[in-house]
């Protein structure tokens, strides 16, 4: 699912860094799954770490990982629904844009199916800013 609000345009040409800290609660057997898509052309580099998706109770071991690839995803655990389990997951890359304007735009889903909701809280954000011209 594309997120309507942890997206952000991006012109025809540069370098850009960004940020992501995703608020998420999820049931222990869905997990979520997190990537970022961007413009033909451009090219993408970004790793993450959170919760691992062997996590039960909130807390256990870490998950990390990077991706090369528009669309390419990261798992992170869930440990439960509802405020109350809620988790962080922190994701930072860069994308180099190739010539065609466009959004670099957050996606998530559940990392397995499950008939609970996979829920991404408000205070998540995606920050993004200029390092170069090209």
């Amino acid at each position: 699912m594309s997120d309507s609000v942890l997206v952000t345009a991006l012109p025809a040409a540069g370098r850009f860094h960004f940020d992501l800290t995703l608020f998420y609660d999820s049931s222990t057997t869905a997990d979520i799954k997190v990537a970022f898509t961007i413009p033909a052309g451009a090219t993408i580099r970004w790793g993450g770490n959170g919760p691992s998706v062997a996590v039960a109770a909130g807390v256990g071991t870490g998950q990390y990982g990077t991706v090369i690839a528009s669309g390419g995803s990261l798992p992170f655990g869930g440990s439960g629904v509802g405020t109350a389990n809620t988790m962080m997951a922190i994701a930072r890359g860069t994308v180099v844009m190739g010539g065609t304007a466009g959004n670099l735009q957050t996606q998530y889903a559940q990392q397995a199916l499950d008939a609970t909701n996979t829920v991404v809280r408000e205070h998540s954000r995606l920050q993004v800013w200029k390092v170069a011209a090209s």
